[in-house]
């Protein structure tokens, strides 16, 4: 009997790019900003017009932040 990996729905949580840069604290500009500068999160698009960040794209944009920020304090 052959067993199937367990997806982590969570992970592929879309939250919307207003919801997402009031979770960081950002304003959509400077999110959008740091998007096109290439420091941002991976973007998904959800129709023509709206945009999101999925949850575990967030936590990689995340982890990537984390050495940036500890040279900071």
């Amino acid at each position: 009997m052959t067993t199937v990996p367990q997806h982590d729905y969570a992970l592929d949580y879309v939250h919307r790019w207003e919801d997402w840069c009031a979770m960081t604290g950002m304003s959509r500009t400077t999110g959008w900003r740091e998007v096109k500068a290439g420091r941002g999160p991976v973007i998904t698009k959800l129709t023509a017009r709206r945009i999101g960040v999925r949850h575990r794209h967030h936590l990689a944009w995340l982890a990537a932040r984390e050495p940036q920020e500890a040279a900071a304090a």
